[in-house]
Protein backbone atom coordinates (compact mmCIF):
# COMPACT_ATOMS: atom_id res chain seq x y z
CA UNK A 1 0.00 0.00 0.00
CA UNK A 2 1.19 3.50 -0.71
CA UNK A 3 1.95 5.74 2.24
CA UNK A 4 3.02 9.34 2.41
CA UNK A 5 6.77 9.92 2.61
CA UNK A 6 7.49 6.23 2.04
CA UNK A 7 7.90 6.16 -1.75
CA UNK A 8 11.12 4.12 -1.69
CA UNK A 9 9.73 1.61 0.81
CA UNK A 10 6.33 1.23 -0.86
CA UNK A 11 7.59 0.98 -4.43
CA UNK A 12 10.33 -1.46 -3.45
CA UNK A 13 7.84 -3.69 -1.66
CA UNK A 14 5.58 -3.71 -4.74
CA UNK A 15 8.56 -4.55 -6.95
CA UNK A 16 9.57 -7.45 -4.71
CA UNK A 17 6.04 -8.88 -4.84
CA UNK A 18 6.05 -8.91 -8.64
CA UNK A 19 9.61 -10.27 -8.70
CA UNK A 20 8.50 -13.15 -6.45
CA UNK A 21 5.55 -13.89 -8.73
CA UNK A 22 7.84 -14.02 -11.76
CA UNK A 23 10.22 -16.35 -9.91
CA UNK A 24 7.28 -18.54 -8.91
CA UNK A 25 6.13 -18.90 -12.50
CA UNK A 26 9.64 -19.46 -13.85
CA UNK A 27 10.56 -22.15 -11.33
CA UNK A 28 7.33 -23.93 -10.38
CA UNK A 29 8.06 -26.88 -12.70
CA UNK A 30 11.36 -27.36 -10.87
CA UNK A 31 9.53 -27.80 -7.57
CA UNK A 32 10.60 -24.39 -6.33
CA UNK A 33 7.87 -22.39 -4.62
CA UNK A 34 8.12 -18.65 -4.08
CA UNK A 35 5.66 -16.80 -1.87
CA UNK A 36 5.64 -13.43 -0.14
CA UNK A 37 4.68 -12.48 3.39
CA UNK A 38 3.41 -8.89 3.58
CA UNK A 39 3.39 -7.80 7.22
CA UNK A 40 1.68 -4.83 8.75
CA UNK A 41 3.02 -2.97 11.75
CA UNK A 42 5.32 -5.28 13.69
CA UNK A 43 7.15 -4.59 16.93
CA UNK A 44 10.68 -4.65 15.53
CA UNK A 45 13.81 -2.59 16.16
CA UNK A 46 12.89 -0.38 13.17
CA UNK A 47 9.42 0.23 14.61
CA UNK A 48 10.90 1.06 18.00
CA UNK A 49 13.33 3.51 16.34
CA UNK A 50 10.38 5.20 14.63
CA UNK A 51 8.64 5.47 18.00
CA UNK A 52 11.74 7.21 19.32
CA UNK A 53 11.39 9.97 16.72
CA UNK A 54 7.72 10.62 17.49
CA UNK A 55 6.96 13.66 19.59
CA UNK A 56 4.46 11.56 21.58
CA UNK A 57 5.44 7.89 21.39
CA UNK A 58 2.34 6.64 23.23
CA UNK A 59 0.00 8.47 20.84
CA UNK A 60 2.02 7.15 17.90
CA UNK A 61 1.69 3.56 19.11
CA UNK A 62 -2.00 3.95 19.91
CA UNK A 63 -2.75 5.42 16.48
CA UNK A 64 -1.02 2.43 14.88
CA UNK A 65 -3.03 0.03 17.04
CA UNK A 66 -6.37 1.67 16.39
CA UNK A 67 -6.06 1.79 12.60
CA UNK A 68 -6.13 -2.04 12.59
CA UNK A 69 -9.38 -4.01 12.93
CA UNK A 70 -7.40 -6.24 15.32
CA UNK A 71 -6.25 -3.30 17.46
CA UNK A 72 -2.67 -4.18 18.27
CA UNK A 73 0.89 -4.20 17.01
CA UNK A 74 1.95 -7.60 15.69
CA UNK A 75 4.88 -9.57 17.03
CA UNK A 76 7.77 -10.98 15.01
CA UNK A 77 6.64 -14.46 16.11
CA UNK A 78 3.31 -13.97 14.36
CA UNK A 79 5.09 -13.25 11.10
CA UNK A 80 7.53 -16.11 11.67
CA UNK A 81 4.61 -18.52 12.09
CA UNK A 82 3.36 -17.65 8.60
CA UNK A 83 6.86 -18.07 7.15
CA UNK A 84 7.07 -21.45 8.91
CA UNK A 85 3.75 -22.48 7.36
CA UNK A 86 4.89 -21.42 3.89
CA UNK A 87 8.12 -23.36 4.24
CA UNK A 88 6.35 -26.61 5.07
CA UNK A 89 4.36 -29.26 3.26
CA UNK A 90 1.06 -27.75 4.47
CA UNK A 91 1.48 -25.02 1.84
CA UNK A 92 2.69 -27.30 -0.97
CA UNK A 93 -0.02 -26.02 -3.30
CA UNK A 94 0.99 -22.39 -2.95
CA UNK A 95 3.36 -20.47 -5.18
CA UNK A 96 3.24 -16.88 -6.36
CA UNK A 97 1.01 -16.00 -3.41
CA UNK A 98 1.11 -12.96 -1.19
CA UNK A 99 0.08 -13.70 2.39
CA UNK A 100 -0.90 -10.53 4.18
CA UNK A 101 -0.38 -10.53 7.95
CA UNK A 102 -1.43 -7.04 8.98
CA UNK A 103 -4.06 -7.29 11.74
CA UNK A 104 -6.69 -6.59 9.09
CA UNK A 105 -5.27 -3.21 8.06
CA UNK A 106 -5.68 -3.68 4.30
CA UNK A 107 -9.04 -5.45 4.57
CA UNK A 108 -10.80 -2.09 4.82
CA UNK A 109 -10.57 1.16 2.90
CA UNK A 110 -10.91 3.33 6.01
CA UNK A 111 -11.41 1.24 9.14
CA UNK A 112 -13.03 2.99 12.07
CA UNK A 113 -14.20 1.54 15.36
CA UNK A 114 -17.83 2.59 15.08
CA UNK A 115 -18.74 1.09 18.45
CA UNK A 116 -17.08 4.11 20.06
CA UNK A 117 -19.49 6.30 18.06
CA UNK A 118 -22.65 4.55 19.29
CA UNK A 119 -23.04 1.99 16.47
CA UNK A 120 -23.58 -1.62 17.45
Amino acid sequence: MAEQRLIAYSSTKATLIEFARCLAVDHAREGIRVNVVAPGTVNTPAFRRAMGTASDAESFIESRRQRNPIPRILTADEIANVVWFLSGDQSSGMTGSVVTVDAGLTASYDFRDLTSQGYQ
